[in-house]
């Protein structure tokens, strides 16, 4: 099985320090991603990228049980790399990926969760177009694992000028962020699987939820603010009245003052 570990930046204090675990989306290779994780380096985050079996240059064939074991291998090595906090180690996954990273969760201990585009269950898109590999014996349930994980999660979702994903529609999102007492949600102005983090407001959204965790430290945060002179900016700015006016009819006036769509 291939996996790619990227040290946090050089700068960063501290001996030991946190990682990320991430897992894609279906149809993409870890290459895919490796250019987008530099904000993570710069604050001190490692980051550990795992191809599924079957996938890229990983032999074997994908499935829910080889992916879980495939999970937890990849994060024994860096919980005992002397240069990372096994304390520290949380994971992110975008749509497919988040099963694979529910699954870890599962068997090992994580600081937080990051969810991305995804399902609650593979369940519901057994029959879809874009899952044709997995047969409906794989079931990734990110819905149970949402409702025990006991650290803060993110959970975020797109939309595309007041309309859903097509793959993965954002009520899914919600229902996971709902199911937990420490998730924040939101909803982005973006398509399925759409990662710019310096046009959307993912550090805004997701650095609360790692300071929670004791990932990151304010210091460190202050210090990379003060050096790259990148003022707060809060992109917070509701859009689409259409697509709030949906979460209110569906879920409560609770949920949509909650789920804000930002870009």
């Amino acid at each position: 099985m291939e996996a790619l570990f990227l040290p946090a930046s050089a700068d960063a204090r501290g001996a030991r320090r946190p990682a990320v675990i991430f897992g894609h989306g279906n149809g993409e290779v870890i290459d895919y991603w490796i250019s987008g994780v530099r904000g993570f380096q710069e604050r001190g985050v490692s980051v550990l990228f795992v191809e599924y079996p079957g996938y890229g240059r990983s032999t074997g064939s994908p499935s829910e049980q080889s992916i879980r074991a495939g999970m937890d291998a990849a994060y024994d090595r860096p919980a005992a790399d002397p240069r990372v906090d096994s304390d520290r180690i949380f994971g992110f996954g975008q749509s497919l990926g988040a099963g694979a990273v529910c699954l870890l969760a599962r068997d090992r201990p994580l600081r937080a969760l990051i969810l991305q585009s995804t399902f609650t269950s593979l369940d519901v898109f057994a029959v879809s177009h874009w899952a044709p590999g997995f047969p409906l014996r794989d079931h990734f349930d990110n819905l149970s694992v949402a409702k025990r994980f006991p650290g803060p999660m993110l959970v975020i979702h797109g939309v595309i000028h007041g309309r859903d994903d097509r793959l993965i529609p954002w009520q899914q999102g919600l229902r996971l962020a709902s199911a937990s007492g420490h998730a924040t949600f939101r909803l982005y102005d973006c398509g399925h699987g759409c990662w710019d983090p310096e046009r959307l407001p993912f550090w805004r959204d997701v650095t609360p939820v790692l300071l929670q965790a004791g990932i990151l430290s304010r210091d460190r945060e202050a210090e990379l603010r003060s050096r790259n002179d990148v003022p707060v900016v809060d992109r917070t700015a509701l859009v689409n009245s259409s697509v709030r006016s949906m979460a209110y009819a569906q879920y409560g006036p609770g949920v949509a003052s909650r789920s804000p769509i930002v870009k």
